[in-house]
């Protein structure tokens, strides 16, 4: 018998896991339906913001995949916009330090935000950037930037000093408006 290998409990309890992530609605997912069927006013601008304290899974079965793609087609339909504010804990900046990846607001499927942007009044990000940034996609994070919205790092968010936290939000909410 080899301690370092996993006992079949342990394995069986990692299969029901993720077949219960498959299979069962999780507060999260249930929270993110409830948005969705909000009846937004006619001429209203119509943008959901999830505001998450961990990532979402990556899924396990091709189920969530197609799952994710309804709720996406949905919300393109209807003109719904999701925005997700998320730890991006492993964001970072091919060939840029740490700073760089700490200065990132958020992004989009168009342009990365920083925190220069505070000082402009119309949004521009960096195209550029888009083509090194590096982060852990997730479910949440596919689609929110498959609903033409955007997403955000809380873990920068977090760690920034009070002028950085304003500028944060200055740039989150320019973009979402």
């Amino acid at each position: 018998y080899n301690i370092t290998e996993p006992k079949l409990s342990d394995k069986l309890q990692e299969i029901k896991k993720k077949l219960e992530s498959e299979f069962v609605i999780s507060k999260t997912a249930r929270a993110f339906q409830m948005a969705m069927n909000y009846r937004f006013r006619p001429e209203a601008l119509k943008t959901i913001v999830g505001v998450m304290t961990s990532g979402c899974y990556k899924p396990f079965l091709p189920l969530q995949a197609l799952k994710i793609f309804g709720h996406q087609f949905n919300l393109l339909n209807s003109g719904v916009v999701m925005n997700l504010v998320t730890p991006l804990n492993d964001l970072s900046l091919d060939g840029k330090d740490e700073k760089a990846a700490a200065n990132v607001v958020g992004f989009d499927s168009s342009a990365v935000y920083t925190q220069g942007e505070a000082k402009r009044k119309v949004l521009r990000g960096d195209e550029e950037a888009l083509n090194t940034l590096k982060y852990t996609n997730d479910n949440c994070i596919y689609l929110a930037l498959g609903t033409r919205g955007a997403v955000f790092s809380s873990s920068n968010f977090i760690k920034g000093k009070p002028n950085l936290r304003k500028n944060f939000l200055h740039v989150l909410s320019n973009k979402i408006t």
